[in-house]
Parts: C-alpha cells; sequence; structure tokens
C-alpha cells in the first residue's frame, strides 16, 4: 500500500545515460530499487509544537514597527 500511495500504480523509469542497451537497463534497475527504497521509509509523524516566548515577541514587535510606519503616512489630525 506504501508504494502504491507514494510512487502509483505503476512505477518506471527510463534511461538513456549511456549507448549500452544493457547498461542503461542496469542502471534503470537500480533507479528503480533506489525509488522504491526511498518510498518504504516511514516517515515519523510531525508533533505539533508551540512558537517560543522569543519569536512571539519579535513577531509582535515587527508589527507594532509596521504599524507605528503605516500611522506615520497618514495625515497629521487638525489642531482643535
Amino acid at each position: 500500500d506504501r508504494l502504491r500511495r507514494k510512487l502509483g500504480h505503476e512505477a518506471s523509469v527510463a534511461v538513456d545515460d549511456t549507448r549500452s542497451q544493457h547498461r542503461n537497463r542496469a542502471i534503470a534497475i537500480d533507479r528503480l530499487e533506489d525509488r522504491m527504497r526511498e518510498a518504504l521509509v516511514v516517515t515519523p509523524p510531525r508533533r505539533a509544537t508551540k512558537p517560543t516566548r522569543g519569536s512571539q515577541e519579535r513577531r509582535l514587535s515587527a508589527k507594532r514597527q509596521r504599524a507605528e510606519t503605516k500611522a506615520s503616512r497618514s495625515r497629521p489630525a487638525p489642531d482643535a
């Protein structure tokens, strides 16, 4: 099932690296084996993590800086 999900119903490899048909077939078999080996590797599920305090503070300070920049572009308030 894992191979079918990763590679599809038909896995094919085309090689024309050398002039020798025999050598190209050998290279194709090696590449197909590599693709199948990589498809069979089970990747661990990703664990959700919270953003660090420093990254949250940097994000908020950048937001404040952008807000100040945009606010400074507006027209000054009329004196009353």
